[in-house]
């Protein structure tokens, strides 16, 4: 009757060992897939910084091309320039020159 006891509590003592075991392994992945998300997206971040940055250089030099032409037909328009000249120099159609 005692062996029998014994190899019982030793079973019940193996079950609450794997069950603890098994639910810290659960923990242990969860926060190692937390972990490896935090780092992705940091990276994903990083990537995205910096080709908005490249992308935005190109974008902005295009925009400020093109406001340049504008304000330089603009002063030539208030001086008395001709329309066809004013399109000839800074590239800008006589339609959008006369909008302006």
């Amino acid at each position: 009757l005692t062996y029998e006891k014994v190899i019982k509590r030793n079973r019940d003592n193996a079950a609450v060992l794997l069950a603890q075991f098994q639910k810290g392994k659960k923990k242990g992945e969860q926060k190692g897939e937390e972990r490896g998300m935090a780092k992705g997206i940091a990276i994903g971040k990083e990537e995205g910084i910096a080709i908005g940055k490249e992308e935005g250089k190109e974008e902005g030099k295009a925009i400020g091309a093109e406001e340049t032409k504008q304000s330089m037909a603009r002063q030539m328009r208030s001086r008395g320039m001709d329309i066809t000249l004013i399109s000839d120099l800074t590239g800008l159609n006589e339609e959008s020159i006369r909008s302006l």
